[in-house]
């Protein structure tokens, strides 16, 4: 009897093997079945005129010949493309403009509606007769012009290419990623295998090893740790990005003053924001790659002393002032200081920046297991971008990160745990709660801890032995308080949608698989590097590069990590915690769907159940969302090992293209250089 129970328990962490390498073989799959369609065309460049003929979907304009006349406040028309690939638009008017029109041009992927994220926004200046106008390359079945003015339309023509097939350099890419998966296949199973047969690699890695060994007793000599290159790095690559991104442009930073303004009672900030936005040609700017800063207007605008007379100041607080305290404490020493509005915020970056540094130290500091792989996320230039900047993510992210280091250092470090040891996470959890619900499932964590650990006590009495005996009740009572819960909180929106899916099971499958299909490439994209208004995304080389290297960094093997005894069934524990709060976020903005399409019957279940069939896709989702608990899922895919000296030329090769690309591509971006 004894013999087949060890059989059975030598069996089972070979089956959580397996199904990890099938996890890990088919996350490959998906991630090269999105960069496998950019080899699968040839283009062949050309241009196309669009004349008035050529216009469909006129709404909210009299048309009158060739003129056009708004007659609500959003006049639109749509151009359907013959080409395929859009690189630029030059728009020709039939007289001159008669006044400053301000111009707004949608561009939809096939399958893809039009959203603000996807448009780029220019102005007619009075006089103007045309402009060619340069937007974000791509793939557009339809355009979308939104002129907030009268004029007389000549024609459009666009600059674009039609897409060949490529039968040959596709079956080609088809082949490499056969043979890599393959290799990686190997690797997966083979995890360790004899390399004296194979002299070249052997030579290879022993040079390879030489050179690491080298640099780490160079590392030890000036006690370079991780920490504290990773506090410099942080603070260098971060003030960068903050220098560098001008202001308004990370996601949503005017809503965030807005929002701050009124968390604490102040008001006359938002309106000296505008102006300043104004003053350096922010909107011109904005989703308009196009387009530059002017540089000698942005230094002249951190002369202008902030306004103090136009301030309001009724303090009061609210528990959301948390979301952006650390921005705050910049931003409201610089509004004491009559510093410039620029300068005002370039400080509150900076004590976000800060606060997201310290944070990261004591993530570090606490985590016992694949460090490397947490301090490369936390220093994703999307990480790093967020976290300089006004916005929840420089909250978030590192309270996050540090309740997850927090949990992994109770289950595999601390022996006992006390009362005094929740004080900390509670709060943590207060935080995130306040900040972005759903990401409170990362509380889950707590129920890796061994229950062996947990001494608390009600007086001289332990509650374990007394949970444990009556676990069933308990848990029975836990449910019901749950479903309580839920139908106390049932005609709330979240809670309504998901009942609405699952009610209709087929609509919500069909939305998330279509989800997945169209937007799994431009997740990846955002979780690694879009800078500013998701306008200037990383190479999709870059992307593949970093990662690999994160993967390969979570296979790393730190000095006592197999003390631990880090098993596969917590390994899979951590991929369903993960995989299943990318499913919640991709389903919690269903409702960001109905907003885009403008339906309006979603106030109730029956009318979410009817929306859903005329919803395709989860919109507004971006791959940002995914880097609080990026750790869980990469610390689940590490299934070999590799030594620390074989990292360490690796990591120093991986930082430095990310610090010397990401800022070349953010100053290219913004400036004439």
């Amino acid at each position: 009897m004894s013999k087949s129970k060890n059989k059975n328990k030598n069996k089972q962490p070979e089956k959580l093997h397996i199904l990890m390498i099938i996890i890990t073989l088919l996350l490959c799959a998906l991630v090269e079945s999105f960069f496998y369609n950019s080899f699968k065309y040839d283009r062949s460049y050309t241009k196309e005129a669009c004349d008035v003929g050529r216009i469909t979907d006129i709404s909210g304009y009299t048309q009158t010949d060739s003129h056009l006349e708004p007659t609500d406040e959003d006049p639109h028309f749509t151009i359907v493309p013959e080409v395929r690939f859009v690189k630029s638009i030059y728009l020709e008017l039939g007289s001159p403009a008669g006044a400053d029109i301000n111009v707004r041009i949608y561009h939809a992927a096939p399958g893809s509606n039009f959203s603000q994220t996807n448009s780029t926004n220019f102005l007619i200046k009075q006089g103007e007769t045309s402009i060619e106008l340069d937007i974000e390359d791509g793939i557009y079945d339809k355009l979308r012009f939104d002129i907030d003015g009268g004029f007389d339309y000549k024609g459009v023509t666009i600059d674009g290419a039609k897409l060949i097939k490529a039968s040959g350099r596709s079956t080609a890419m088809l082949v490499i990623f056969a043979v890599l998966d393959l290799l990686l296949l190997f690797l997966l199973i083979f995890k360790r295998f004899d390399i004296k047969e194979y002299a070249l690699l052997k030579r290879f890695l022993g040079f390879f090893d030489t050179k690491s060994n080298a640099l780490e007793s160079f590392g030890k000599k000036k006690k370079i740790t991780l920490i504290r290159f990773f506090t410099v790095y942080a603070l260098v690559v971060g003030i960068a990005y903050s220098f560098i991104i001008p202001i308004a442009q990370v996601p949503d930073e005017q809503m965030h003053i807005r929002l701050i303004t009124y968390e604490f009672g102040i008001s006359g900030l938002e309106e000296q924001y505008i102006d300043e936005m104004n003053s350096v040609n922010t909107g011109a700017i904005l989703i308009n790659t196009a387009v530059k800063e002017d540089f000698d207007a942005y230094i002249d605008s951190l002369k202008i002393p902030m306004d103090k007379s136009k301030l309001s100041l009724n303090l009061h607080f609210t528990p959301t002032v948390i979301r952006h305290l650390p921005a705050c404490v910049g931003l409201f020493l610089g509004i004491l200081l009559g510093l410039p509005v620029l300068v005002c915020v370039q400080l509150s970056e900076l004590t976000a920046l800060i606060f997201f540094v310290i944070m990261g130290r004591l993530t570090l500091k606490l985590m016992p297991v694949k460090k490397e792989v947490m301090c490369a996320i936390m220093l994703l230039p999307m990480t790093l971008q967020q976290c300089a900047s006004i916005n929840y993510d420089s909250t978030l992210m590192p309270v996050c990160f540090l309740f997850v280091a927090l949990m992994f250092n109770y289950k595999y470090v601390r022996q006992e745990l006390h009362w005094k040891d929740t004080i900390i996470p509670i709060i943590l959890l207060i935080v995130i709660a306040i900040t972005k619900v759903p990401y409170v499932l990362l509380a889950l964590l707590v129920f890796a801890i061994p229950s062996s650990k947990i001494i608390l006590k009600l007086g001289k009495h332990a509650i374990m032995p007394f949970i444990k005996k009556y676990k069933i009740f308990i848990i029975a009572v836990l449910v019901l308080i749950f479903a309580a819960g839920l139908y106390v909180a049932r005609n709330t929106q979240y809670i309504m949608l998901l009942r609405a899916c699952i009610l209709e099971p087929k609509d919500y499958l069909r939305i998330m698989y279509g989800t997945l299909k169209a937007y799994l490439g431009s997740y990846v994209v955002n979780f690694v590097a879009c800078f500013g208004w998701l306008d200037t995304p990383a190479s999709p080389v870059y992307i593949v590069f970093s990662m690999i290297s994160l993967l390969l960094l979570a296979q790393y093997e730190g000095q006592g990590e197999r003390t631990y005894g880090i098993n596969k069934g917590f390994k899979l524990f951590n991929f369903i915690l993960a995989a299943g709060m990318v499913v919640l976020i991709i389903t919690i903005m269903i409702t960001w769907s109905f907003n885009i399409d403008e339906l309006t019957d979603v106030t109730t279940v029956d009318g979410m159940r009817k929306a859903l069939d005329k919803v395709n896709f989860s919109l507004g989702v971006q791959g940002r969302y995914f880097i609080p608990f990026a750790f869980c899922g990469f610390f689940s895919l590490s299934l070999f090992t590799i030594k620390r000296n074989r990292l360490l030329v690796y990591q120093i090769f991986y930082y430095v293209i990310e610090a010397v690309y990401t800022v070349w591509l953010v100053l290219g971006r913004y400036w004439n250089i």
